[in-house]
């Protein structure tokens, strides 16, 4: 069956009221972006009191493209909804083809390629002040150190939790490092409060207790930080040629040192972002704006922040991406190697969402259905054939 063929038996599906909840979700999803880019009369979906209206609309739709012999479905953006819905792909390249996989297709898939590799969990490395090492995937649920003052607790839930029980000491300011290395996440809770998510191939670098007139941390990669309000005490982040200057918000900050640029993309409140060589060279951030710094220059846009975080909520989010940047973050997300042998020139581009919680072979399916793409698994060494 064709990508079309499938794509209007899942939208006849949808139709008729026989969908899973899942391909409702997709269809909905695919409903929203095609009215908010034909910007046409459609009905503004609320996805429960209008799906009669969502299914006589597509049922015109469904229609007019058989009088006009249409292939294309474009999906632009990727809506909350989306969380609802299986794994889809979308390929660009003049016309949209749509990849859309069962369970089945799922299962087949990853027998016919056992062994396979195993999506990345909650694992990560904590060097304290003193310079002993602690593996927090293998360490035991509870308190796993004290220094300065400070207690370190490990969560059932895989958190690191940091509370004040002592004292100051005088070795407080001493940084510690959390490191998630590729295949690993991990979420911690500093001293303040603030609450961050610490990415695949991500260290964070932080002291014990802040002391001084602000409150200080490093960060290599990437990392979503929920920000305890201080007036008296800013917080800031040193990204690389970046920093980040805040009183109390969430953002997402994405700085990996094999990415061309620096995105900080703001979710709520507010941030002022500028160059560490050149402070006067700043641009302050509303929610749903994204700072780019790339060659010594801000560029700052408004964007969908779902794509900006879905790492955080258990998803990728492609939009618009080349299979050498979606490899770069699978590379992290599953530690892997990935060498291009055959893509180099491959001007497609992808759409489209993925679980994290997803085993390797079920996504590279994906990406081989859409017949622009061939991969060769050698252990962890995935390479890019076509």
């Amino acid at each position: 069956m064709s990508d079309f063929d499938k794509q209007e038996e899942l939208l006849e599906k949808y139709k008729n009221g026989l969908c899973t909840p899942q391909e409702e979700a997709l269809v909905e999803h695919w409903y929203n972006t095609q009215s908010a880019l034909t910007k046409d009369m459609l009905p503004e979906p609320s996805y429960v009191s209008s799906r009669d209206e969502i299914r006589e609309a597509i049922s015109l739709k469904i229609e007019e493209n058989k009088r006009q012999g249409e292939k294309p479905i474009r999906i632009i953006r990727i809506k909350s909804l989306l969380v609802a819905a299986s794994l889809f792909l979308l390929t660009v390249v003049g016309v949209y083809y749509f990849v859309y996989s069962t369970s089945a297709d799922k299962e087949q898939y990853a027998l016919k390629n056992k062994p396979d590799i195993k999506p990345g969990r909650n694992k990560a490395y904590l060097t304290l002040s003193n310079g002993k090492r602690i593996e927090l995937s293998d360490s035991t649920i509870g308190t796993l150190a004290m220094q300065s003052g400070v207690q370190i607790t490990k969560t059932a839930d895989g958190q690191l939790i940091y509370k004040v029980t002592g004292e100051d000491a005088a070795d407080s300011d001493k940084p510690n490092l959390l490191e998630a290395p590729k295949g690993g996440q991990y979420q911690i809770v500093l001293i303040d409060g603030t609450k961050v998510w610490l990415n695949s191939s991500s260290v964070l670098k932080y002291p014990a207790r802040f002391s001084g007139s602000e409150r200080k941390v490093e960060l290599i990669g990437e990392a979503y930080f929920e920000v305890a309000k201080n007036k008296k005490q800013p917080f800031r982040i040193i990204s690389g040629d970046q920093e980040i200057e805040v009183l109390g918000t969430h953002f997402n900050v994405n700085a990996y040192t094999d990415e061309e640029n620096i995105k900080t993309t703001l979710i709520e409140g507010s941030v002022k972002v500028y160059q560490t060589a050149n402070k006067e060279i700043a641009k302050i951030l509303k929610p749903g704006q994204q700072s780019v710094l790339q060659l010594g220059t801000f560029d700052i846009n408004n964007v969908d922040t779902e794509e900006a975080v879905a790492w955080k909520n258990g998803y990728f989010i492609f939009e618009n991406d080349d299979i050498n940047l979606i490899m770069r973050k699978l590379a992290r997300w599953y530690d892997i190697e990935v060498v291009n042998k055959g893509a180099n020139n491959n001007k497609t581009k992808i759409m489209g969402a993925i679980a994290r919680n997803t085993n390797l072979s079920e996504v590279l399916q994906l990406f081989e259905e859409t017949g622009k793409f061939k991969f060769k698994m050698e252990g962890r060494r995935i390479t890019i054939m076509q």
